[in-house]
Formats: structure tokens, C-alpha cells, sequence
């Protein structure tokens, strides 16, 4: 069975739009890109490959990625946990807050809040084990849409 991972995804931001779309596409993608647009961001993968959740931030290359991820690591007690209802999806996400700034959010709504809270749970004791040595880059294929 696969290790828990994180992955990194690579984009663009133009006028304030991510592509692809970062964290999701009800969200703007905050944080910091590269002089040229380009930005990097993080999910976390279970040992199932299936997708717990990603950065809330963007940053300028994978370098900077990977400190947040570390940072993310060293953290992880400290977050405070916020579960909302989408009122024009009627899903549930979760996001995870340190001292005011959004740190992940859920990768996919869930039709059930206790669904939402387990995935939530699974999240955080995911990224507890998750290590360095599994981290792989994730490209967009060219042409992709």
C-alpha cells in the first residue's frame, strides 16, 4: 500500500485567476506567485491515492511550497478547525485556520456534515505521518483545459 504523500500542483495566476482554479473554483487563490504568474500548491494524498486536502495558499515555487507543508506539519495541533455549509453547492468543507489565515480546506464537498467532519479527522491524522522522503511534483499536462 502507498504512504500518505503530498503533492504539488503548479499553475498561473492572471488578474487575480488561478488556473487551474486554486483552492476551488468558489475561492481566489491568495498568497504569493512568481514574477511571471506561476504559483505552486500542496495536496495531501491517502494511502488510497484519494485526495484529503490542500493548501489554502499559493506560493511562488516548490520551494516555498515544501516550507509550508513543513510549517503545516509543525502546526498541526495548533489549527483551528472551521466546518461550513455552501449555501449554493449544499455541501459541507472544512478548513483549518492558524492565527486567522487559512492554512487547507477540504479537496471536494460532502453531502453530510459527519462525512465532512471524518474526512476533516482523516486530514489531520494524515498529515501527521505523511513524510518528506514521498513528496512528488504533479504537473498539468500541456493543452489540458
Amino acid at each position: 500500500m502507498a504512504l500518505p504523500r503530498f503533492l504539488f500542483v503548479t499553475g498561473t495566476s492572471k488578474d487575480g485567476v488561478a488556473t487551474p482554479a486554486w483552492p476551488d473554483r468558489y475561492t481566489s487563490a491568495r498568497g504569493e506567485v512568481a514574477s511571471d504568474g506561476s504559483w505552486v500548491a500542496w495536496r495531501l494524498s491517502g494511502p488510497n491515492n484519494r485526495e484529503l486536502g490542500r493548501s489554502a495558499l499559493v506560493f511562488p515555487d516548490h520551494a516555498h511550497c515544501l516550507d509550508g507543508v513543513q510549517a503545516l506539519v509543525v502546526i498541526l495541533k495548533q489549527l483551528h478547525p472551521f466546518i461550513t455549509l455552501n449555501q449554493l453547492t449544499g455541501l459541507w468543507s472544512w478548513r483549518l485556520e492558524f492565527e486567522g489565515s487559512g492554512v487547507a480546506v477540504s479537496g471536494r464537498g460532502h453531502q453530510r456534515r459527519r462525512e465532512c467532519e471524518y474526512n476533516l479527522e482523516r486530514f489531520l491524522s494524515t498529515a501527521a505521518v505523511a513524510v518528506p522522503a514521498t513528496y512528488r511534483t504533479v504537473r498539468k499536462p500541456r493543452g489540458a483545459a
